[in-house]
């Protein structure tokens, strides 16, 4: 038998492909892609054989070169902003003229694991380029989508600069798991984690430590065509962030900069000054002791009810603090600035970037500030093989202040609460005054000396390499890692505050956390005749890991001691360990005949360690169906109609986002017994707990008339959630309290539409508009039981979630005004109308309406431009819900809470004084009283108009800026958040709150003005 050489054999296989290759690559097609001038070239152009994935990227001057395997191929031309176009080469040299795409519908828009151009996409989609967000003056990109995206809605629960936002997509589906959506940052799911180091203080969001200046767009994924493809995540939306990758051709540099200042959108609650408290405080012992008024003042000195106004009246001669204006920061600075390199240089692309930003709060000594860096590289190994990587490095820092509640060293709470008696400094007037009386601490000693920072450090990589292993055929692997290291450090000085008791206390933090992800593709596209159908397959892997260390001590024996190392007394630390992961298959394929028809299905299958064995997979999958009427030729005949587009999908996503270890029972270890070590049961487990999972009905439609002067969209959608997770009351013998389990659904449903039009177009003048809007109905439709047979009863002071209701609508007393006659505040009995009781007690709680979810917002844009000058007007709406001033009960009292103990708003001034008086304060009096607890007097209108943005500006004419070597030169001035109407008239605080409807002592919204200006070379 003659002997095998496998050698020759294994050559022969790898060589001949190899010739095959060699002998199919004789043609050469070269040309330029040009603007519809004819003369100037377009970089970055995409240039595709059709059906094939083989093709090009057009060069500086627009010009390429493509190597086809077959004469005479049809090529496609496509990039943002400009109709995609189809050429025959048959010539070697071809010159191509691209046209402003105004329809939008060849817009290529990124969903995450791939980018589609939008006439074949089925899912409910918006993208928002970098031009609309780039310039806004914040420190996290989130707050600039607020109105850019319909049935999005962005609150801000603190005007801290960092703060995370509430963000809302088609409203809210979870009663316990989180209802925020999920992020993913050029194709890869990452966290968006409150990283501050105690949960009282201002929160510091993951968003934060990106630059604005490095994202090309954002996309957000509302329906399940959209959304399914990230199965258990995807529940509550995607927002898509697409990063900015190296331009083709030579070097471009980018630099913007801007400065300015901000301030409180609105004054807030106006307090009661000196005069006015001692008045109040003086009737109060008149109506209460039956006193004559002009005695009332020797009578509590007499009787030492208060020694507060004596001091006040003669050690400091009636003279008092303004708490409000010494604790705010007025025309604090803004400050943001950027650089960017972008070029190519033969098979590579890079982008690299250098930011930095500045913030003052509006809160004294409470700043913000980020340093940033990205490096994103592209290198084509072979004509087939593409190597992309992007590195960002950040480090942010905040002040992190005590908000949210009315804490004694909160410093906003201290501008409505801190008694005007109480002096900021001593007599020579500058010295601060660290002898206060008042429960409230002088908030200006402790901004200078004590030190709470959050110090976050972001490291994000993400590397691909993707292989074209035929015109067909692609293969691409991925691997992120997102590393955040937060240290936080608190210190309270020993001499006035929380830490003097302690002789000053200290608490050092770290928290790391790694989530990282691995991603293997297959993309196939197989072409018969004009049927077009593309599938992908992919794996990928999640594993997140958060690590933290803490540590406290108190007694520093010196001041200026600011480190755990100089504390000598109740030393302690902690530390704490948790993972999670995830392991998912997708399937996605789309069928496309002739771009009129489209068909999408996915499915996904996932696995989460967040749920017990046997509960840890899930199926999850949508299919979408659009079709392109516009493209039929019985609508050849129908003039100025450019496109209408049909689309209706259907699907299955999930919500995972739950702490570890919700499913297992679990023992702790940190009591004590007979000075050993002791064990208890702390959770009951539940092996059966699984996702909380969403049926979404999508179906809309896409218009476009007029060459795009007028287009649009509108969209239907019904978002059905079930498998809610709620805590079941258990029985007593249980040793348990509740069980995680789950039961129960609910409801959103609502309307979301635009209409854009550009209306005039002349010679130097235009002006354009659009209007987006977005609608939502949320109802609970099915709670858990208890033993009798009875919904579990979830309900707080204000708020309660039962079915036939939308999630924690409003739900308290109904306040019924003040009786002229005595004075006294009333309530209605049954919670609605009829008779009024004047006791609090007597009064039932009853559903008051709406809820604090918005039941419309929309936007306004305008733009108008003449010659080189142009103004952009945005004004964003969200009505339809109530908000509720929370801690009203301090500052409304009408009785010692407001003039003995803390301080009260000026609006007890109409209170009650003489029979027959009509008016909704009740009477002041020296004591306790039940007008200011929980009730619809405080339950108002959230209605509310804002001027987003007003930006003037200045693009400087071509002829001028090439003479001095630039390509463009824009200067503008931008207010945002400058105007704002209320609805509610009786609102002095900022109508904007966060998700829970609540008004509390944080940083409100702030209004700033901005100069920029951007430079292009």
């Amino acid at each position: 038998m003659p002997k095998i050489n496998l050698r020759r054999i294994f050559l022969l296989c790898f060589w001949i492909p190899i010739f095959n290759f060699s002998f199919s690559q004789n043609i050469t097609i070269s040309g330029k892609v040009s603007d519809v001038s004819g003369k100037t070239g377009i970089a970055g152009v995409t240039v595709l054989i059709k059906g094939t994935q083989a093709g090009t990227v057009t060069g500086t001057n627009g010009e390429f070169l493509i190597k086809p395997e077959q004469a005479n191929p049809m090529l496609v031309f496509s990039y943002v902003g400009m109709k995609t176009k189809e050429v025959v080469a048959d010539k070697d040299y071809l010159e191509v003229i691209l046209e402003p795409d105004r329809i939008g519908i060849d817009e290529v828009i990124a969903i995450g694991y791939q980018s589609r151009v939008k006439k074949t996409i089925t899912g409910s989609v918006y993208q928002v380029n970098s031009e609309l967000i780039s310039e806004t003056p914040v420190t996290s990109f989130d707050q600039a989508l607020q109105g850019k995206i319909p049935g999005l809605v962005v609150s801000s629960p603190s005007g801290t600069p960092g703060t995370m936002q509430d963000i809302r997509i088609r409203g809210v589906g979870s009663i316990l798991a989180s209802n925020q959506p999920l992020f993913v940052i050029d194709g890869v799911p990452v966290i968006n984690t409150d990283f501050t180091g105690e949960p009282q203080r201002s929160t510091l969001g993951l968003l934060a430590s990106l630059s604005i200046q490095d994202i090309q767009s954002v996309t957000v994924l509302k329906d399940a065509s959209a959304t399914s493809a990230f199965g258990a995540r995807g529940s509550n939306g995607v927002i898509v962030i697409t990063t900015k990758n190296g331009s083709y051709g030579k070097t471009q540099f980018s630099v913007n900069s801007s400065v300015g200042f901000q301030n409180n959108t609105t004054d807030g609650l106006k307090v009661l000054n000196g005069i006015q408290r001692e008045e109040l405080m003086l009737e109060a012992v008149h109506n209460t002791f039956d006193v004559p008024l002009d005695e009332a003042y020797d009578f509590l000195i007499k009787n030492n009810l208060t020694t507060t106004l004596k001091t006040w009246v003669e050690t400091y001669n009636r003279n008092e603090s303004n708490w409000k204006d010494l604790l705010t920061n007025k025309n604090a600075m803004v400050q943001n600035y950027s650089i960017s390199a972008s070029g190519s240089d033969g098979d590579s692309r890079y982008y690299a970037s250098l930011g930095y930003n500045n913030t003052e709060s509006t809160v004294i000594e409470n700043d913000f500030s980020r340093i940033s860096g990205r490096l994103g590289y592209q290198r084509n190994f072979t004509p087939e093989i593409l190597f992309s990587a992007n590195i960002m490095v950040s480090n942010t820092r905040q002040d992190a202040i005590l908000e949210q509640s009315a804490y004694y060293g909160n410093p906003v709470s201290t501008r409505y609460l801190m008694s005007p008696w109480e002096q900021a400094y001593l007599a020579d007037g500058k010295t601060i005054n660290t002898a206060t009386t008042s429960s409230f601490y002088n908030a200006l000693y402790l901004m200078e000396n004590d030190l709470y920072e959050n110090d976050l450090t972001r490291g994000l990589l993400s590397s691909s390499l993707e292989w074209k292993i035929t015109n067909q055929l692609s293969f691409k692997t991925l691997y992120s890692g997102d590393y955040n290291i937060a240290a936080f450090h608190a210190y309270q000085n020993r001499v006035h505050g929380d830490g003097k008791p302690k002789g000053g206390s200290a608490i050092q933090s770290v928290i790391r956390n790694y989530n990282w992800v691995s991603q293997n593709s297959l993309d196939y596209l197989f072409l018969t005749g004009e049927n077009n159908l593309a599938f992908k397959i992919l794996v990928e892997y999640q594993e997140n890991r958060n690590n933290s260390l803490s540590g406290s001590g108190e007694k520093f024996p010196a001041n200026g001691l600011y480190y755990l190392s100089s504390a000598s007394s109740n030393l302690d630390a902690n530390a704490a360990y948790s993972n999670w992961k995830n392991l998912s298959y997708l399937g996605m394929v789309n069928y496309n005949f002739k771009d009129k028809y489209i068909v999408d299905l996915t499915f996904r299958n996932e696995g989460s360690s967040l749920f017990a064995p046997g509960m840890r997979h899930g199926n999850f999958w949508s299919g979408g169906t659009a079709w392109n009427v516009s493209e039929e030729k019985f609508m050849a005949g129908i003039r100025n109609l450019n496109v209408l587009r049909l689309r209706v999908s259907y699907g299955l996503s999930g919500n995972s986002a739950i702490g570890v270890n919700q499913y297992q029972a679990l023992l702790s270890y940190d009591r004590s017994y007979a000075g050993e070590g002791a064990v208890y049961p702390k959770q009951i487990g539940n092996p059966e707990l699984t996702w909380e999972k969403n049926r979404n009905f999508d179906a809309g439609f896409d218009y476009s008339f007029f060459d795009g002067r007028l287009k649009g969209f509108g969209s239907w959608y019904h978002r059905y959630t079930f498998d809610l997770l709620q805590m079941v009351p258990l029985s007593h013998t249980t040793g348990h309290e509740a069980m995680l389990m789950n039961v129960g659904s609910l409801v959103n449903r609502g309307f979301e539409g635009e209409v854009t039009g550009e209306i005039i177009n002349v010679d130097n003048f235009s002006f354009s508009a659009g209007v987006n809007f977005a609608t939502v109905e949320n109802e609970v439709k099915e709670l858990a039981k208890d033993a009798a047979g009875n919904e579990i009863n979830i309900e707080n002071a204000t708020r309660k979630v039962a079915t036939s209701h939308p999630l924690y609508g409003w739900y308290m007393r109904k306040w019924a005004g003040v009786n002229p006659e005595n004075g006294k505040p009333q309530w209605f009995v049954n919670g609605i109308d009829g008779e009024v009781t004047e006791s609090y007690n007597a009064a039932k709680k009853e559903w008051q309406g709406e809820s604090a979810m918005p039941k419309v917002t929309a936007a306004l844009t305008t733009h108008t431009g003449y010659r080189n000058f142009y103004i952009d007007v945005n004004f964003y709406y969200a009505g339809g819900h109530k908000i509720y001033e929370d801690l009203s009960i301090l500052t409304h009292h009408s009785g010692y809470y407001t003039f003995v103990f803390y301080n009260g708003t000026e609006k007890l001034m109409d209170r009650w004084q003489n029979p027959g008086d009509v008016t909704d304060i009740p009477k002041v009096v020296y004591g306790a009283s039940d007008d200011s607890k929980e009730s619809t007097r405080f339950l108002l209108d959230g209605d509310y108009i804002r001027m987003k943005d007003l930006v003037l500006g200045y693009r400087v004419p071509e002829k001028v800026i090439k003479q001095i070597g630039f390509e463009n030169i824009d200067i503008y001035l931008r207010g945002t958040n400058l105007l704002t109407y209320a609805k509610e008239k009786n609102l002095e605080y900022d109508p904007e709150t966060g998700a829970d409807g609540m008004t509390r002592f944080t940083t409100p919204p702030v209004k700033s003005i901005v100069f920029g200006i951007n430079l292009n070379f």
